[in-house]
């Protein structure tokens, strides 16, 4: 069962013609949980209390994804990896993005920093969402 939790309806008819259940944020209940959760919002008012509502929800038997930038690290030469240190938050996006990348990785999530500018349509996850199934951790 995939669940879509959104801030209106405005999209819910078109997650239930892809088998996605959908539900407002404002009704959701928060007691179900979840094995597998996967964070998507851009940075905004509260962001870490967000991410902080949607690991509440994750019961950790299977993954906590949160889709950050490589807007993080250092743009000089476009060459970094995994291990690249991030630069120095310098702005409340920054800030907010390192906060809940920490609060991820403390709670045993993962992070996946995304490069480039994407939407519903074109991205990197694109590619994932047309495999259908994923492998988990072998």
């Amino acid at each position: 069962r995939v669940v879509a939790e959104t801030m209106t309806s405005k999209s819910h008819e078109s997650f239930r013609q892809e088998d996605i259940t959908p539900r407002e944020r404002a009704a959701a209940d928060q007691t179900e949980t979840f094995p597998n959760v996967v964070f998507c919002v851009p940075p905004g008012e509260n962001y870490l209390g967000e991410v902080n509502r949607a690991l509440a929800i994750w019961n950790k038997q299977g993954n906590f994804v949160f889709t950050s930038s490589t807007g993080l690290l250092p743009q000089e030469d476009r060459t970094f990896n995994e291990d690249s240190e991030t630069v120095p938050a310098s702005n409340p996006r920054s800030k907010g993005l390192l906060e809940a990348e920490q609060a991820v990785l403390a709670a045993g999530g993962r992070v996946v920093r995304m490069a480039g500018l994407y939407n519903t349509m074109r991205g990197p996850h694109s590619y994932w969402l047309k495999l259908g199934e994923v492998a988990a951790d072998p």
